[in-house]
This record gives structure tokens, sequence and C-alpha cells, in this order.
């Protein structure tokens, strides 16, 4: 099918939208008496309202066409979801057959994981969008999907969010891993595992079976404390001597991830002290990932190997990669991209508009830069040029190479090229 020809609008949102991602294109049914298409276009965005209130919201984009001209794009939110802690990145996995994993982190070091069935079948619309419970044994789990049942999470503001973002139905935390905001988060497409950087310089890569597993047992020993520490009460009363406190045996137990921390047994894969942070990180292959620290330069790691870089960029270079005489000023990179058919190549944006582009199989120096704008501000992801300020965006959509950004005008912007 022929792509539409370039093709720009901007739709007003409420309050500031974090960051924003594709979710998988359902198929559009056949084409009406006069040639028209329908695609519904769904999108899965962070917003932070009016009222500081934080949400991940999914849009869909309804885009009519007929042959390759776009004749209209509307939109309407098919639900959304409260949560804690402003979002600090968001990244959505495909599994295949319409199965989708949202994962977010948040400034309050919160992990959120959200699992959907987007349909497939040509001509579904976000009435058809299931929100899938998670495990029984998962931290959080029950906080995202009660409302929903798992059930359609659209149909006109119905189903698991409720309607706008106003009402959206509360989603608990996952884990909580760090000691301060998470910095970044992303799943490994083949192996399904978690990779999560900290602000307080701790990497976490978790499995999700084994995060389950660890849960499971906590939840056992936890029930195995209670029933004994309500034997004794028993006793106790027995022998006259009941002192009505019990509120505080086994507190914290069953609260899953809102609770703070990781379950037993969940240990880091890199600790952190605290001094020094990541901004970055984002899986290259099944065993290597890159990162970013606040100090500057980049870090690939492998996960077979101890808790030490593999190999890391020359520190003259910076964050940005603009050479020693970009060093008496403290730089930071924002956005780090590995290419997703040529996985060792990975772009970087960071402060002052500067962009630099790495052979993370010799990371010492950058492959190519631009060069550093004072003027500029600092680069959230990389993307052409546009006259507004761009927070995040993402390519994809129901013609593969449509583009989808939110913008600190407060507005959700889709475009399709020539």
């Amino acid at each position: 099918m022929p792509a539409p020809g370039a093709r720009r609008q901007e739709i007003s949102i409420d309050g500031i939208a974090e960051r924003v991602r594709w979710l998988p294109s359902t198929p559009p049914g056949p084409a009406d008496l006069d040639g028209r298409l329908t695609n519904h276009a769904l999108v899965v965005w962070g917003s932070q309202d009016s009222q500081e209130e934080n949400f991940l919201v999914v849009h869909d984009l309804v885009v009519t066409s007929r042959g390759s001209s776009v004749l209209r794009v509307e939109e309407e939110v098919v639900t959304a979801f409260a949560h804690r802690g402003k979002m600090t990145d968001l990244h959505v996995c495909e599994q295949g057959g319409g199965f989708v994993t949202v994962l977010f982190g948040t400034t309050e070091g919160g992990l959120h994981l959200l699992r959907l069935l987007v349909p497939r079948t040509p001509g579904a619309g976000p009435g058809d969008l299931q929100l899938l419970e998670p495990p029984a044994a998962w931290p959080g789990a029950g906080g995202a999907a009660g409302g929903g049942g798992g059930g359609g999470a659209g149909g006109g503001g119905g189903g698991a969010g409720g309607g706008g973002e106003g009402g959206g139905e509360a989603l608990a935390a996952w884990l909580r891993p760090h000691r301060g905001a998470v910095a970044a988060v992303d799943m490994q497409q083949d192996t399904k595992a978690v990779l999560s950087a900290g602000a307080d310089g701790s990497l976490f890569v978790l499995d999700l079976d084994q995060v389950a597993a660890a849960c499971s047992s906590g939840i056992t020993a936890a029930t195995a404390a209670g029933n004994n520490a309500d034997d004794d009460d028993d006793d106790m009363a027995v022998d006259g001597m009941d002192t009505g406190d019990r509120g505080g045996r086994g507190g914290g137990g069953g609260g899953g991830g809102l609770g703070g921390g990781v379950p037993p047994g969940v240990l880091p894969y890199k600790a952190g002290s605290g001094c020094v942070g990541y901004t970055c990180a984002r899986w290259v292959d099944r065993s290597l990932f890159v990162t970013s620290r606040t100090v500057g330069g980049l870090e690939v790691w492998d996960v077979r190997c101890p808790p030490t870089p593999v190999s890391r960029s020359a520190p003259e270079w910076g964050a940005t990669g603009l050479g020693p005489a970009d060093r008496g000023c403290h730089r930071a990179i924002y956005s780090l991209q590995v290419h997703p058919s040529r996985p060792d190549v990975c772009a970087s944006g960071g402060a002052g508009g500067s962009v630099a582009l790495w052979d993370l199989r010799s990371s010492t120096r950058p492959l190519g830069l631009t060069p550093l704008d004072a003027n500029a501000g600092p680069v959230w992801e990389v993307l052409a040029q546009l006259p507004v300020a761009v927070n995040s965006f993402d390519v994809g959509g129901p013609f593969g190479a449509d583009v989808v950004a939110v913008t600190d005008r407060q507005t959700l912007m889709y475009m399709q090229s020539a």
C-alpha cells in the first residue's frame, strides 16, 4: 500500500506529555464504496495534567485515507491509568500475536508494567483492545486490571480505564528497585529481560519468571508467618494475656510493588553508590546493553560477565562526544537509541543540541557528531527539525513510517512522510 502524502496534525491535550510510543497497528478493514480506508492507530503516552496528576494514556488516532491522500485524522482517548510519580521513560515490547508489554519508570523509583492484547482482525477498533490480568504472584497484581476483568479497554470510554484521563484506573507499581528516580527502562525483544537503570547508580536485569517465583515464595513465607502469629495470638488470648496489638504483624508483605523494593532473592546486576547515576540504558542484543552516566560517556555491559563494563568511551569525549573543547562544562546524554537492524550502531542526544553516532564495537569515540549549539536545548529524542520543541516521538503506525510526537505546546502531533 502506498504511503499517504505528507501531512501533519496537532491535537491539543491536557497537561504535559512526557513520553509517547506506538502500539502495534491493526490492519484496516475493507474500503467503503467511496474507496476510503480507516486505520485505527493506537499510541500510548505519559501525561501530567493541570492538577499534577500522572496518567498512562492509550489514544486512538483514526486515520481515514483514499489512495495516497489522507482525508482526515480524528482522535479519542481509549483509556487512562493513574500512577504515582512523573514518567521518566516508556517502552513498548511486541511479543507476537498482538500481545504487548508496556513498561515505564517514574520519578518515585517505580517500574510499572501493563500487558495488552491488541486486536489483529482487520477493521477492529479500540473497543477490541484487551487488558490482560497479570499473574497472581506478580507485585502489584490486580492494581490495573481490577476494573477491566481482562475485557475490552475501549468501548467508548468504558472498559478497563473507565473513560478519559480524569477517571483512570490506578496502576500499581510492578517493582520499586531504585532509591530514587528510574532513569531508563527497556525490555529485550527475545529474552523479555527487563533492564532498569536508576539515578542512584544501580542497574537491574530482571527476568519476569524469576521475579514472579520470588514473589510467590515471599507471599508463601509471609502467609506462614502470619498463621504462626495468629496461633501465638490465640494462645495468648487463652491465657488471658492478649494485648490486642496485632496490627503490626506481617506488615508490608502483601502490598505488592507500592510497598517498596523488590522481593527477596531479586538482586541488582550492579549496586549503586548514589554518587553517580545513569541517564539512559538500552539493550543491544540478548546479552549486551549500553548505558550513559550523569558524568558522561557510554558504557557497554555483558550480562554473562561480572558487573563491570566490557568497554567504555574515553573520558575526554564526555557525554555527547564533543571532545576536549567541551570538557569545561558538565554535559549529559538525555537520549540513547540502538539501531534496530544494526545493533552495533547507537545514536545519542545530549545537552546543547548535540547528537553523536557511535560504533559500540569500539565506543572510545563517536563515528560522527554535530557541533555544540550554545543556544539549543537538550536533545530528548532524535527527530527531523520541527518548528516546535519535541519531548518524545516514535516511528511506526499504520503505514510503517508515521511519526507520533508530544510537544512542549501541550499537543499530540501526528505526521506522515511522503
